[in-house]
Formats: structure tokens, C-alpha cells, sequence
């Protein structure tokens, strides 16, 4: 009941958009010497950083991707050809800029943050994040992934480590994922969410 509530805090303190600042934001595009809607997304992308910051001019000079591991424990039905250790592998060579996402983010001089959530393989690795709720989930062919209070906990983890990193003095935080048998899973929520047969 208390995670419940934490998450309900939580949620209030999301607010909408700021449409004023938005429009100002808008009537600054129209003012530059361009022709109307030639940047693109761009455009639209500055037009909301005003409407969420409340500025206009926003420089983004601290960036960081934030990955949650965590195995699946569907894997041991042999939905996946790749081993489950993979997911241990993969959450540590991040933290080393030594996968396709960290080769980008190095270059690109963003921070990567890696949380363990659940990844079953033992490691050594002092920039993993450890959060972890146990080793990986259960098998959602056999019962449910996580109990309720597991997911809260998962939830406000994400929440927490968001707010920790902002006040850290990152501007944008980019959230992915790791885990071997993931594709299984969303695509378990994603039936789920939209009512759509799975096969």
C-alpha cells in the first residue's frame, strides 16, 4: 500500500506541457530567416524541450542512456537461441562502451548507466547499478513474471534513478532495456494491452 502511494506521488507531479511557452516557441520558428518548417522534426522537437523546460533556448550538454537488465524467465522454454548468460555479458559491456549503443553513446559523450534489475549470471562489475529484485523473473508460460509488489518496486526503481540522475545534472535521459527472451515478454504486454491474439 505504500509503494502504491509513493507511486501516486509520484504521478502528480507530472505536469502538462507549458502550451504558452509552446506558442512562443512557435512564433520563434517563424521569426528566423528559414523557410517555414524546413528543419523538420527539429522544429518540433524544440517546439516541446519549451513547452517541457519552460525556456525557449535550451542547450543539452549532459546526456545519459539508462538501461535496466534483467533476464526473462521464459528463456528456459527455448524461445531464444541466444544463452541467457548474454544478458550478464551485454549489461557489463555497456558500462564499457563495448556494444553497438555504447560505441554511439561514446561518441556522442553520453553517459551510459546500467541497472540490474534482475540479471540471473553472477559479474563483477562496480558500475552496474544493483537494484536487483531477484534472479531474472519467473517463467510467464508456467505463472506471473513478478508479483505486484515486485513491479511497484521495479516502477518506482526506474522513477527513483530518473530523479537521481536529474539531479545529477543530466538534461535528457534516453531508457532501454536488456534481457535475453525480452522479445517474448513485450510481446506477451503488448498482446495483453491491445487485446490482440498472439498468434
Amino acid at each position: 500500500m505504500i509503494k502504491e502511494q509513493m507511486l501516486q506521488d509520484w504521478l502528480t507531479k507530472i505536469k502538462p506541457l507549458n502550451q504558452e511557452m509552446m506558442q512562443e516557441a512557435k512564433d520563434y520558428q517563424v521569426s528566423l530567416a528559414k523557410p517555414p518548417g524546413s528543419l523538420g522534426k527539429l522544429e518540433a522537437m524544440s517546439i516541446q524541450m519549451a513547452g517541457i523546460t519552460g525556456r525557449i533556448h535550451n542547450e543539452i550538454s549532459k546526456k545519459v542512456i539508462l538501461v535496466f537488465a534483467a533476464d526473462n524467465g521464459v528463456q528456459t522454454e527455448g524461445d531464444s537461441i541466444t544463452p541467457r548468460n548474454v544478458t550478464m555479458l551485454q549489461a557489463v559491456n555497456m558500462t564499457h562502451y563495448k556494444t553497438g549503443m555504447g560505441a554511439l553513446a561514446k561518441h556522442f559523450g553520453q553517459k551510459v548507466h546500467v541497472v540490474d534489475m534482475g540479471i540471473y549470471d553472477p559479474y563483477e562489475c562496480a558500475a552496474i547499478q544493483n537494484s536487483s529484485l531477484g534472479r531474472g523473473t519467473a517463467n510467464i508460460a508456467l505463472e506471473a513474471a513478478m508479483t505486484r509488489e515486485q513491479a511497484l518496486t521495479a516502477v518506482l526503481t526506474g522513477i527513483e534513478t530518473v530523479r537521481d540522475l536529474a539531479q545529477a545534472g543530466y538534461q535528457v535521459v534516453g531508457v532501454g532495456e536488456v534481457g535475453i527472451a525480452n522479445s517474448t515478454t513485450s510481446t506477451a504486454v503488448s498482446c495483453a494491452l491491445t487485446g490482440v491474439p498472439e498468434a
